[in-house]
């Protein structure tokens, strides 16, 4: 019997049932079929508390559909209504309303939302933690780890809460606090993969390479078709100066996702370059400048290109290239390679 029709004959056709139906859809990335559901399972809700509850749910579920969708307003709109049928549960939707907010880029309304719920003193950790990821979007690391910090002293047995301040520790380059708190985290939920892999690649930051292979390697045994967690392993090689392994990885992590972000393919050409490999390299690099304009590497993509053009001794183009990573960020070191 299948999971629908399990579904069926314990709860008929209600609510549980619609509400289940959207979830698929959601993991699907079909959200307007998603939302079609939610409609239906806010319809079939029954009266009492627990229908209640449950119509909060759906209203909850159909606003991230929504959101997903990019209908912001009709998010906010189903969000509203989840706490006027609910507000036993308005933490949850008051950081649904924030969320809609930053996804507008009306920070001060999203802050708005958070100082609601915290002013209540109910389940503020929680809003902390959104308020927390919040500022990391802005790139406010500080204030984003004082809200991490301040979740976490409410409620500090949420490896989510941890495995957040990680990642900001990790963005201000303390890689010993992000090492401490990714491992709070795996401690607290040893079954998370995302953990060890966000764990080993602070430890890729402070040279202890044979710890962040065994995260990798941790990793990949929970999900061994996660392009991430090769790249990642890939990267740690590279720096081993373990060529041939790190172009294994980086072939499966590609293989595994072709369109994966340009990273990936950077890293592999660094490994042909060192190698010898010019022209595999200089492949790659063109792909990955192709790839994605907006990476916070790009600078470093052309020069790593222009050094094999200057390898292969294309001079012009390997000035070129040059030219145009000092274009996008200033550095004394392209600025040296350019006056040789």
């Amino acid at each position: 019997m299948g999971f629908f029709k399990k579904l069926i004959s314990v709860f008929g056709r209600g609510a549980n049932y619609y509400i289940s139906r959207g979830a698929a859809y959601m993991d699907e990335e079909l959200y307007e079929e998603a939302a079609a559901e939610f409609t239906k399972a806010i319809a079939a809700c029954p009266g009492g508390e627990q229908g209640s509850e449950l119509m909060g749910e759906a209203y909850q579920d159909r606003g991230n559909a929504y959101e997903d969708m990019g209908e912001f307003d009709k998010a906010i709109a189903d969000y509203t209504k989840a706490m006027e049928v609910d507000p036993g549960f308005s933490t949850r939707y008051h950081c649904g309303i924030a969320s809609v907010y930053v996804l507008k880029n009306e920070h001060s309304r999203a802050f708005a939302e958070y100082a609601k719920v915290i002013q209540t003193g109910k389940d503020t950790h929680y809003s902390y933690w959104c308020r927390g990821m919040t500022y990391e979007l802005m790139e406010d690391y500080s204030n984003a780890i004082a809200d991490y910090t301040r979740a976490i002293n409410i409620n500090p047995e949420d490896d989510d809460y941890y495995c957040s301040r990680g990642e900001a520790y990790a963005k201000t380059e303390e890689y010993d606090k992000a090492i401490s708190d990714f491992s709070k985290a795996i401690e607290l939920e040893p079954d998370e993969p995302d953990y060890y892999c966000s764990r080993g690649e602070a430890y890729t930051e402070t040279g202890k390479y044979d710890r962040a292979i065994s995260d990798f390697n941790t990793a990949i045994g929970f999900v061994p078709d996660e392009p991430d967690y090769y790249a990642a392993r890939g990267h740690a090689y590279n720096l081993m100066k373990d060529y041939a392994r790190a172009i294994s990885d980086f072939n499966e992590a590609i293989e595994l996702e072709p369109e994966l972000c340009s990273g990936a393919y950077y890293d592999r050409g660094v490994a042909y370059r060192e190698t010898g490999e010019l022209g595999k390299a200089l492949d790659d690099f063109n792909i990955a400048i192709n790839d994605d304009n907006d990476d916070d590497e790009y600078a470093g993509y052309y020069l790593a290109r222009g050094l094999t053009y200057r390898a292969m001794g294309e001079f012009d183009k390997a000035i070129a290239d040059l030219e145009k990573s000092l274009e996008i960020e200033d550095s004394d070191e392209v600025r040296a390679l350019l006056n040789r």
